[in-house]
């Protein structure tokens, strides 16, 4: 739909309905049940077929809610929602189901879910699901993971981790610290199968040397000073789901040949014990090391590392993928802005400065600076004066975005090729008020959605299809 047209439906919209629901449920009497419900309850319901309809319908409005069947994805609505996620999407979810485990599960209110019905008609149940529901915010745009962005590293790296989540091989998370290692193995972990199963992170730094085997495989009773009764290892409380072995490389060399061992057969052996237990877990690693120098300098086995680094995926750091700072940084503002009840935004140069920083210290630096900024901000506005001297020193070299151009496209009639295609008068008016507009709000394009009235989704989606984003980079919009 055109952006100007889309803008008017959305404004519409917010004067003649209560809220937007997403239907994605696929028995066909429980969809018409629960339409109609929904639209005498006064929403504006619209029914959802497939996974990709449900990513379209929440771009044009990231305040819609969903109503999640049970049985809308075949692997189950937790991955469901990891894929959400994936995508760039965490949206307020009722699931439909008959079985009210998820009910309060920590996971699954932390992807989203806000309540569940059951599939029995009941318009009571229905109606103050949603009012609840409605009064919680969107969890928006990831909230600063290091899987939101649009730079092509980011996306190259989702599309990899949507293809090896149900590949039950082991991966290896390869990037420097701060970079969200651990964000990314639990993506992995969200959008695949075992989703319901548990996420168990082990620090292998954090652990004492005499603890580790005990930590990883469990320990019989009496099996030394202090084992007053039999433990199940982190192993074994990842049957079913994803053990996530963070900072492999610092793992003691003596241990490496049973950790190789699990890898191999899939089985432990308690500290204490004869007994063989078999374990069905994923392994995902991570490490701020080379894979040159885990092997090179024998931090890791030949053999285990082999046995880890089947999936290698390399997570960008942030100096690497500066288009995308922007984002991340409008992101956790606008968590902090939830946490603090205030109204908070950048000015345009302070977005520019951040993009010129080098970030030795990655996402994790640039968070910590954001939480900073907010705690030193006199007022709603965060300017240059809230950025430290110790890493932004002398006065600001402050570089507009684009220059102020006079040569807009004011006659429809004049062609304009994107990519050898003429754009149609509709195009062309569109791309004219996005680029306007994002010089008006330098570059910001999150201000540049707000100001239209439509999700920063479908803003970059429209700079990508009329050719905005590289006509700025390039100084060259016509």
């Amino acid at each position: 739909m055109p952006l100007l047209l889309e803008a008017k439906r959305t404004k519409s919209q917010d004067h003649s309905v209560r809220g937007r629901i997403l239907v994605a449920e696929q028995e066909a009497s429980c969809r018409d049940w629960l339409i109609t419900t929904i639209r005498e309850l006064g929403y504006d319901a619209v029914p959802v077929e497939d996974h990709g309809q449900l990513i379209l319908e929440i771009e044009a409005d990231e305040q819609a809610t969903v109503i999640l069947s049970s049985e809308f994805d075949a692997a189950g609505p937790l991955v469901a929602m990891g894929q959400l996620w994936l995508d760039g999407f965490a949206p307020r979810v009722i699931l439909v189901s008959d079985d009210g485990s998820l009910a309060n599960d920590d996971r699954a209110m932390r992807m989203g879910i806000r309540g569940t019905v059951s599939r029995s008609p009941d318009p009571q149940s229905l109606r103050k699901a949603l009012a609840l529901a409605m009064r919680a915010p969107t969890g928006g745009c990831h909230q600063g993971s290091p899987l939101l962005g649009n730079s092509a590293r980011i996306r190259e790296m989702r599309d990899l981790i949507r293809n090896v989540a149900d590949i039950d091989a082991a991966v290896m998370i390869l990037g420097e610290s701060g970079t969200g290692k651990e964000l990314v193995a639990r993506a992995i972990h969200d959008c695949s199968r075992r989703a319901a199963g548990q996420f168990v992170p082990v620090n292998m730094a954090a652990l004492p040397e005499n603890l580790v085997e005990s930590v990883l495989f469990g320990y019989e009773k009496g099996a030394f000073t202090g084992a007053d009764q039999r433990q199940e290892g982190m192993c074994q409380h990842a049957d079913g789901g994803t053990l996530f072995l963070d900072e492999i490389g610092e793992m003691n060399r003596e241990l490496q040949p049973k950790l190789l061992r699990f890898l191999q057969n899939h089985t432990v052996q308690r500290v204490g014990s004869n007994a063989v237990q078999k374990v069905d877990a994923r392994i995902v690693s991570a490490t701020n090391r080379t894979e040159q120098e885990l092997v090179s300098r024998g931090v890791l086995r030949e053999d285990l590392f082999f046995r880890l680094n089947v999936i290698p995926i390399h997570v960008p750091a942030l100096r690497d993928r500066k288009d995308d700072i922007p984002l991340l940084a409008e992101a956790f503002l606008k968590r902090k802005s939830l946490q603090t009840q205030r109204n908070l935004s950048f000015s345009g140069d302070v977005l520019e400065r951040l993009c010129e920083y080098s970030w030795p210290g990655n996402i994790r630096q640039l968070e910590s600076l954001i939480e900073r900024m907010v705690v030193m901000a006199r007022c709603n506005v965060i300017g240059l004066k809230c950025l430290p001297s110790e890493w932004f020193p002398g006065p600001p070299d402050v570089t507009h975005l684009g220059k102020p151009h006079t040569h807009f496209v004011t006659d429809l009639d004049q062609p304009v090729l994107v990519n050898n295609r003429r754009l149609t008068r509709m195009e062309s008016a569109e791309r004219q008020l996005i680029v306007e507009s994002l010089l008006r709000h330098n570059g910001n394009v999150v201000a540049v959605a707000r100001y239209l009235g439509v999700g920063s989704a479908t803003i970059y989606r429209k700079m990508r299809s009329l050719g905005i984003s590289k006509a700025i980079a390039d100084n060259t919009i016509e």
